[in-house]
């Protein structure tokens, strides 16, 4: 009876880490990402081998993609926001996608942050082989996707001459100080936005598919990366006063609660200007107005 017991713990344990020795993860990263860290990669890939999973390395950027391996049984994409766009974007046309996850190796990882991803590359594995698959619903952006976030507005167009060298120095404090040289030189668009439910004119807009936005912030606190709604904030008006109550606002968590603003949510908009802006989406420029959005099913 001892001998029974002992084998049934064991594959108790190995249910519970769902260790596969056959399984395969296809680790997605962009080794020109100014975060990127051999040593964190190397301790990933330690990581799943120990998990038992043969791994497969391929590399992703904005001017070139991967194919999905046709061994892979989970897809674990090592890097930020941008890397995960990319990555996502790849992957949009594989009919039949294996559970994909992401583990936070990036400037900003908003994906990682709302799934409570662990840094610990051993503990991530385990936290990942433990929990459902998560289920990305990539919003369409033109002929590109984003994931968690996009806007159109001051925050836009500092992105927009962000230095990506000063950004490998500080971090994402480069964004800070690219925001403090666009506000020597404010640019305040009308915008046409049409969505599901009616049409409205504002002068800056924020698309939300999951919660979180800059870090640990959030201007739609009820969205999710897994639900089936895009959470708009938009500004009526967007002088610098209130650019800076609206960034106030979104720290106290209170961004939907100003008379400046118009909160809804919808499925899909179209959005135009009356002057050349950019779009940007998951930390990166993605495209220029106009732009079509629509979440997809």
């Amino acid at each position: 009876m001892a001998a029974n017991k002992a084998r049934k713990n064991r594959a108790a344990a190995g249910k519970r880490l769902l260790i596969v020795k056959s399984a395969c993860v296809q680790i997605i990263s962009n080794p020109d990402a100014g975060s990127y860290s051999e040593t964190r990669m190397r301790a990933l890939e330690d990581a799943w081998d120990a998990a038992g999973y043969t791994v497969i390395n391929s590399q992703c950027s904005p001017r070139a993609g991967f194919e999905l391996a046709p061994t892979a049984t989970i897809v674990c994409i090592a890097g930020g926001d941008g890397t995960a766009r990319h990555a996502l974007a790849a992957l949009q046309s594989v009919p039949a996608l294996p559970p994909i996850c992401v583990y936070p190796l990036g400037t900003v990882n908003l994906i990682a942050l709302e799934h409570e991803a662990s840094r610990d590359p051993r503990k991530f594995v385990a936290q990942t082989l433990r929990s459902p698959p998560a289920r990305y619903k990539p919003v369409l952006l033109n002929d590109t996707l984003f994931s968690v976030c996009a806007s159109i507005g001051p925050d836009a167009l500092a992105v927009a001459q962000l230095s990506e060298r000063l950004k490998q120095f500080i971090g994402r404090a480069a964004y800070g100080v690219a925001l403090l040289q666009i506000a020597l030189k404010w640019q305040r668009p009308k915008l046409r936005v049409i969505y599901d439910a009616g049409a409205f004119d504002c002068e800056a807009i924020y698309i939300a598919s999951g919660r979180y936005f800059a870090g640990k912030f959030s201007f739609a606190p009820e969205a999710r990366l897994e639900s089936p709604l895009l959470h708009i904030v938009a500004l009526k008006r967007a002088k610098r006063f209130d650019f800076l109550a609206f960034m106030i606002a979104v720290l106290r968590g209170r961004a939907q609660s100003l008379h400046n603003t118009i909160s809804v949510t919808t499925t899909s908009l179209d959005i135009r200007a009356d002057h050349d802006c950019p779009v940007q989406a998951d930390g990166d420029i993605a495209t220029h107005l106009p732009a079509k959005i629509v979440l997809r099913a």
